[in-house]
């Protein structure tokens, strides 16, 4: 066989060959890199959304300072199977801000990370990112 014939014989089936692979490479790369698309197809998924939740901010133990975050809330929107998102409870999603690499007089803006149970996948979070900000122990509201 020569090269031609290689590429031109039987051209209508390489085509659709190709037309199939292109189908089946946007439908995984849509669904997030699975082929788990037949949730959202057969009306499976839903959203929770969360608006003013207050992220945790982490800080190394033996850390005497106090944080406080500008904005001090965010909004969480996740999605998943149906009945696990109806059985959410606030607090089996938790947002946290890492504080151990503070540094003084640098820009301390740090990323927003969501911890949800498995099966529940993290949609958006507004704002993504916080400000860090060190508070003197002397503003601080009595307790």
């Amino acid at each position: 066989m020569n090269w031609r014939g290689l590429f031109f014989d039987h051209l209508g089936w390489k085509l659709f060959s190709l037309l199939i692979a292109f189908i089946v490479w946007s439908t995984y790369h849509i669904s997030g890199g699975s082929f788990r698309i037949g949730d959202y197809l057969l009306d499976n998924a839903a959203a929770g959304n969360w608006k003013g939740y207050r992220p945790r901010i982490m800080t190394r133990q033996n850390d005497p300072h106090h944080y406080r975050l500008v904005p001090e809330e965010v909004s969480i929107s996740v999605a998943g199977r149906r009945e696990t998102v109806n059985a959410l409870r606030t607090r089996d999603v938790v947002a946290y801000v890492d504080a151990q690499d503070y540094t003084v007089g640098g820009t301390n803006v740090v990323n927003v990370q969501v911890r949800t149970p498995p099966g529940i996948t993290v949609i958006q979070v507004k704002p993504d990112k916080v400000l860090i900000e060190r508070v003197p122990s002397d503003f601080l509201p009595p307790d």
